[in-house]
Formats: structure tokens, C-alpha cells, sequence
């Protein structure tokens, strides 16, 4: 087997990245943040109204565990992305 053969799944990986980090720099930040806000959006709002409309989870999803879901959400997920980017950005 040759080497081109023995690493194909390295050589598409190490392609596929760069042609994405290619195109990351073509296009805007303010385009990508605005698709994957939409992006994530759209799924809470799925999440959301699917629970909130079955009659076994709209009760407690709406009352108990939505607000503390979303807090859950926010103070680690959340939380912990900006502190990554700050970190990121420390040494600029």
C-alpha cells in the first residue's frame, strides 16, 4: 500500500480543514455569528414548543425545568465559550 493510500482519511481531514479555514476568511464574522445564532435559535425554539405543546411535559417543562435548563445552559456553556475566547484574545 502507498502512502497516499495508507493516510487517505489524514490527507481529506488536512484538506477539508483548510479549504474551511479558507473559506471562514472569505467570508464575514458578522455572517457566520449571525448563521449559527439563527442556527442555535431555531433549535431552542424547536425544543421549546415541542415540550410546550405535549400535554405530559408542557406542565413541568414550561414551569420547572425550562428556566433551570436554560440557566444550566448559559452559566456553563455560555460562560464558558466567552471565558475561552478571552482567553484566546488575552495576548493581542
Amino acid at each position: 500500500m502507498d502512502m497516499l493510500g495508507m493516510f487517505q482519511g489524514w490527507w481529506l481531514g488536512v484538506g477539508g480543514s483548510a479549504v474551511a479555514i479558507w473559506a471562514m476568511k472569505k467570508i464575514p464574522n458578522d455572517h457566520i455569528k449571525m448563521f449559527f445564532m439563527e442556527m442555535g435559535n431555531k433549535i431552542g425554539m424547536a425544543i421549546t414548543l415541542g415540550l410546550s405543546k405535549w400535554s405530559w411535559s408542557a406542565k413541568m417543562w414550561n414551569k420547572t425545568i425550562e428556566p433551570y435548563f436554560v440557566d444550566l445552559l448559559d452559566n456553563t456553556m455560555g460562560s464558558f465559550i466567552k471565558g475561552m475566547i478571552d482567553g484566546l484574545h488575552s495576548d493581542n
